[in-house]
């Protein structure tokens, strides 16, 4: 396995003045900067206005915009973005514009070529944020609703992938002892031996701590007390990885094992938490799911998998589809990859 040095992007949340949104084309005139003043503003802080309106405490509201997580901020913040983008060149108001306005700028983006679950995300942006509209939310407005029916049926959504990748290439390549590797290459070894194992995200793997990790005769086993995509209210999830006493060269537990003993010195010097996967310089952190996610990439680039085509994402497709053809239960595989229906694997994963 060969190393790679990568630079990981910082995903910026915060607002930045309108460059023409989804729509590249330029407005026609100028634009006053009275007009281009929604776009200073970031969707959080206009929810954080509109709940001091309200009349809630700075406390209330602090904890209110707790409510949405970092990702599902990011994502939000940029479908905004476009929002107003587009109402500035329409010399509209973000926060009340007319029904007739949101609907273009959905029928705008339809145009444009965004999928589905892209306008589905620009609906929700818009709602979160914008006045009612005749007593319902922009969401619910029963012609937002039955334009986006209009839009799934125009042009259905279609699977990213018709195929998959086989798994058993990768573990073959994966073969061979870990006790020469450096720990680039280890890390990538055995982040992408768990990915495979449990199904599990990148997020789901940068997670997992040390203090919250108890070994067994037959697996390690982990409650994830981080909060993770999928986590709602209740216990922390536990997932186990099993050992696999027949074949330590592929075995997640062996190789996690040796992985751990190699960054104990970085781990020990740090305090609470103690993450299992830490950066390899000064000062030593919590890897980043991005680097998890690249380590991945490049196994599976070294495999000979095209990943222009196939995303880190899809080894989750990948390995329960795998484990499908091979007689594992559906059931097994809806618990050790976290879905709650047999229906989210058929539809997304298999």
């Amino acid at each position: 396995m060969v190393s790679t040095a990568f630079e990981d992007a910082d995903e910026s949340t915060n607002p930045v003045p309108c460059a023409g949104g989804l729509d590249s084309e330029p407005s026609s005139g100028s634009t006053s900067p009275d007009n281009a003043g929604p776009t200073t503003l970031s969707r959080m802080a206009y929810l954080g206005k509109g709940y001091s309106m309200q009349g809630f405490s700075q406390r209330v509201t602090n904890m209110l915009l707790q409510s949405w997580r970092s990702h599902t901020h990011s994502a939000y913040n940029s479908a905004w973005k476009k929002w107003c983008c587009w109402c500035v060149r329409r010399q509209a108001d973000p926060l009340s514009a007319s029904l007739a306005d949101i609907l273009e700028f959905l029928t705008d983006n339809f145009e444009l070529g965004l999928q589905y679950r892209t306008l589905n995300t620009l609906r929700s942006a818009i709602s979160m944020t914008h006045a009612r509209l005749d007593n319902c939310t922009v969401g619910t407005h029963p012609m937002v609703t039955r334009l986006l029916k209009g839009m799934f049926n125009a042009r259905p959504p279609v699977p990213r992938y018709s195929h998959s990748w086989e798994v058993m290439p990768i573990i073959d390549f994966l073969r061979g002892s870990s006790d020469q590797l450096s720990l680039l290459q280890l890390s990538k070894k055995v982040v992408t031996l768990m990915a495979l194992c449990n199904a599990d995200r990148c997020s789901d793997l940068a997670a997992l701590d040390r203090h919250y990790m108890r070994w067994t005769s037959s697996s390690v086993q982990f409650s994830v007390v981080q909060l993770t995509k999928t986590r709602r209210s209740g216990p922390p999830r536990t997932v186990s990885f099993a050992l696999l006493q027949d074949d330590n060269d592929i075995c997640p537990v062996t190789n996690l094992c040796r992985y751990i003993e190699m960054t104990s010195p970085q781990v020990d010097t740090m305090s609470s938490p103690k993450p299992v996967f830490v950066t390899s310089k000064k000062p030593f952190r919590r890897e980043r799911s991005a680097t998890i996610g690249h380590w991945i990439k490049d196994t599976l680039k070294a495999a000979e998998v095209d990943t222009e085509r196939f995303t880190v994402h899809s080894t989750r497709g990948a390995s329960t589809s795998c484990a499908m053809a091979k007689g594992v239960p559906i059931a097994e595989i809806l618990k050790v990859a976290n879905w709650s229906s047999s229906s989210t694997f058929e539809r997304f994963y298999h």
